[in-house]
């Protein structure tokens, strides 16, 4: 009697578990959610969703009520949904080459504005749509490339005929995998700059620094599968947050402005997010330097970086200053460290 009331309970759990509680909070649930436990049927709610999220949200930043941040990032939720609902080579594609174009109309709309100067036309704004571009032209020169058929990359890749034509400077007929990289790169370190000097004249949230710094992080791992680069490259994030995070703790010691506390709780959570990525690499088995994706040409490997220990061996930063950042080169480095300079270069936008 007491295995079967085991058996009972253990079974009542499992079952119970397959939806949703009805006693969490008002008891109220999103529509199709109730009751629902067909796979599909909730990863069509969730596109669904998605698509709505990013026109509503690309309506208030029309009016100028958010910022480009929310749009893009609702725009990549809605790309990975999609590749998450299938496995077919062929609909994978479609749904990135969707994915390009949406990025592409919303970086022209902002570089238009750009021209004549009109709100909408921030700096901030085009590169942060800049860089969706390449994002999603990266996965879908990656997703031509994988498997065994040799893809045909060529007119498909061209884009001109989307909206006004305009394509940001690179894009156009390149089909490098690791050039497209490159420049995704390149903008999100203009990005984050731009971003950081934005929250600190009090313009944005630190929230939109902090996701383009994970943003540009992520990027460099994409860019990358030999292990001691992909570890230096999360090294240079940690230190990135980290100090991003002094900043805001010393501004909020004496009660500044830019010290609220959910600005110093990100970006704690931030600092302890790139901390988790570099010892879940440190502790993973080494990858292969072999990183070609069939039939998509690469030319040479990204972006060089100096680790945490090189750094520490020049008084290269100052770590208990909030005001100085991962770009700053100290002129009082000792003569006597010959790559201090150009280790400051080096972490300056992550350029030779």
């Amino acid at each position: 009697m007491r295995t079967f009331i085991t058996f009972f309970l253990l079974t009542t759990i499992v079952i119970g578990q397959e939806g949703i509680p009805a006693n969490v909070g008002t008891g109220v649930l999103p529509p199709g959610l109730d009751g629902e436990t067909d796979l599909n049927a909730i990863k069509r709610k969730r596109i669904e969703a998605l698509q709505l999220a990013v026109e509503v949200l690309r309506n208030r930043y029309e009016r100028g009520l958010i910022s480009i941040s929310f749009v893009l990032a609702a725009q990549i939720e809605l790309a990975m949904a999609k590749l998450d609902s299938t496995t077919v080579k062929q609909e994978r594609l479609d749904h990135i080459e969707t994915a390009v174009i949406s990025a592409l109309t919303v970086w022209q709309r902002i570089h238009e504005l750009q021209k004549v100067g009109a709100r909408g036309g921030e700096e901030d704004a085009e590169i942060q749509a800049r860089a969706a571009v390449f994002r999603f032209r990266e996965m879908w020169l990656t997703e031509k490339g994988a498997g065994p058929q040799q893809p045909l990359i060529g007119q498909e890749g061209i884009l001109t005929n989307v909206g006004t034509g305009v394509l940001p400077p690179g894009l156009d007929g390149e089909t490098d995998l690791n050039a497209i990289k490159r420049k995704r790169i390149e903008a999100l370190q203009l990005a984050v700059e731009v971003l950081r000097n934005r929250y600190e004249r009090g313009l944005i949230s630190i929230s939109l620094v902090l996701a383009a710094q994970i943003e540009l992080a992520m990027a460099k791992l994409d860019s990358t599968t030999v292990k001691q680069e992909r570890l230096d490259h999360i090294e240079t994030a940690v230190i990135g947050a980290l100090t991003v995070w002094q900043r805001i703790h010393e501004l909020q010691k004496i009660g500044a402005r830019g010290g609220e506390e959910d600005a110093e709780v990100q970006a704690r959570a931030a600092v302890f997010r790139f901390r988790e990525m570099w010892l879940t690499e440190k502790a993973a088995a080494p990858q292969s330097t072999a990183a070609v994706v069939s039939g998509v040409p690469q030319s040479t490997n990204i972006v060089p970086s100096y680790s945490v220990d090189e750094l520490n061996s020049c008084p290269l930063l100052n770590y208990t200053r909030p005001c100085c950042w991962i770009t700053e080169t100290r002129s009082d480095c000792p003569i006597t460290c010959p790559r201090a300079s150009q280790r400051g270069r080096r972490f300056r936008f992550g350029r030779p």
